[in-house]
């Protein structure tokens, strides 16, 4: 009888490890390719609702994240001077757990969404309105 129960225990183990495995493995397999930046929202930490949208102008739509399955390659286009110009690029290691995306220097952020053409990252907090609350700031991306 213990020789049972300790057998199904540590089946039960192993079937919860391989889960969740595989949910971060499901994780990198959505996020995998090119994702352009669209807008950012401010959502209210109060009520919810939207305090403001800013729609990326024409040069801000060139930067993106371009997903591998362990490696993330970013740019960030701004406008100087009338010129779209490259302000960051970078690559580095990355790995999803529990819908947070970590980079290798211990960065992080959360993904709010991840789905078909959709991926919407949460990437700050804090009191854009002055109500005591802190708001959410997120950037949606498409494919």
């Amino acid at each position: 009888m213990k020789n049972k129960l300790l057998l199904i225990g540590t089946a039960i183990l192993f079937l919860a490890s391989c889960r969740n495995d595989d949910s971060s493995e499901t994780s990198n397999n959505k996020i995998t390719g090119k994702w352009f930046y669209s807008k950012q929202v401010i959502v209210s930490g109060g009520n919810g609702t939207v305090l403001n949208t800013s729609n990326a102008d024409s040069c801000e739509k060139k930067s993106f994240f371009e997903f591998t399955s362990d490696k993330v390659t970013e740019y960030w286009y701004v406008q100087q001077s009338n010129q779209c110009v490259v302000d960051y690029s970078g690559t580095s290691l990355y790995q999803i757990d529990n819908n947070i995306l970590y980079y290798q220097d211990n960065a992080s952020m959360k993904i709010e969404t991840l789905g078909g053409s959709e991926l919407v990252f949460q990437v700050d907090l804090y009191d854009y309105n002055g109500d005591g609350q802190k708001d959410k700031f997120l950037e949606y991306y498409y494919k």
